[in-house]
Order: C-alpha cells, then sequence, then structure tokens
C-alpha cells in the first residue's frame, strides 16, 4: 500500500464541479475536511488540482481501495491515515471512499460500517493537527448513497454533482 507524492499540474483537467469555486473562494484555515461525491468524469480529480494550486500546496494522493489486499484491512487503513496525516502543508487525497467502504460492507456483513467508523474517527481525531500543520484532507468518491451520513457528517463540506 502506498501513495503518490504530486503536483496540482500532476491533476490538470477540466472541472466544473458544482460548488467548487465558491468553496475555494470561501477557504478558511478552519476548513480542512472536504468529501466531493460525483460520477465517473466529472472532475473530480481535477477539482483536487485546482485546490491545490489556489492554496500551494502539493498532493499526496492514495486509492483508499488498496488497503482491501490485506487480510488485516482495518489495521492497515489506521496505517495509511496516520502516514498521509504526517504530510504537513498538503492536500490529502484520499480517493474511492465510497468503494471502500462499500467493498467492505459487502465482503464482511457482521462489520457493515467498520471502514466507515475509522475513516469518522480518524477525521474527527486528526482534525485539530490538521488545521495546525495547514494540511486538507479531499476523499472523493462516485455514489454519495454508498457513503454514511455519519462519515459524510465528518466534512467540513460536501460537495456532489
Amino acid at each position: 500500500m502506498q501513495f503518490r507524492h504530486l503536483r496540482a499540474s500532476d491533476l490538470d483537467g477540466c472541472s466544473e464541479f458544482p460548488g467548487l469555486s465558491q468553496w475555494l473562494n470561501d477557504l478558511n484555515p478552519e476548513q480542512c475536511a472536504l468529501l466531493l461525491l460525483a460520477p465517473p468524469g466529472t472532475g473530480k480529480t481535477a477539482a483536487v488540482g485546482s485546490i491545490a494550486r489556489k492554496t500551494g500546496k502539493p498532493v499526496v494522493m492514495c486509492n483508499l481501495v488498496q488497503v482491501l489486499e490485506y487480510p488485516d484491512s482495518p489495521h492497515q487503513l489506521r496505517n495509511l491515515l496516520v502516514a498521509v496525516a504526517t504530510q504537513r502543508d498538503s492536500v490529502l487525497y484520499l480517493d474511492k471512499v465510497d468503494e471502500l467502504i462499500d467493498t467492505w460492507d459487502r465482503e464482511h456483513p457482521n462489520e457493515t460500517g467498520r471502514m466507515a467508523g475509522l475513516l469518522k474517527e480518524w477525521l474527527d481525531g486528526a482534525r485539530s493537527r490538521l488545521r495546525e500543520e495547514g494540511s486538507l484532507v479531499i476523499c472523493t468518491g462516485r455514489d454519495a448513497s454508498r457513503v454514511p451520513s455519519s462519515l459524510r457528517s465528518s466534512f467540513d463540506r460536501v460537495l456532489t454533482a
């Protein structure tokens, strides 16, 4: 499992993501967590690039579904989140949050909600540190119905297309 260091230019593309321009204009240091949910091809990745350009921050990207490749997936998710949070003054781009949650829940019916709960717990606990270090967390996914409202409520802003 790994994450990649990117520049904003690595994420170029067209993004007309509804509400993104306004969020960027209103961005303040207290807002450090954004959830972007939209179908494929709507510009989620380009939106992350726009945010990185606007803030002047490098991007650290991780495909969250990678943690499912390990038998101890919950432990691996915790490790990944701890590692990615050490990246100071960055845009932390966590992709495929909905796929991680949905796949886990289907494959582990006795532990439904565990991955969503771990993400929520991490985000709630890391919020003040992320603010202090100037980092932004941006989670993306394709299907809003696969992200529980309890997790959505942990984000400062949720944008859907």
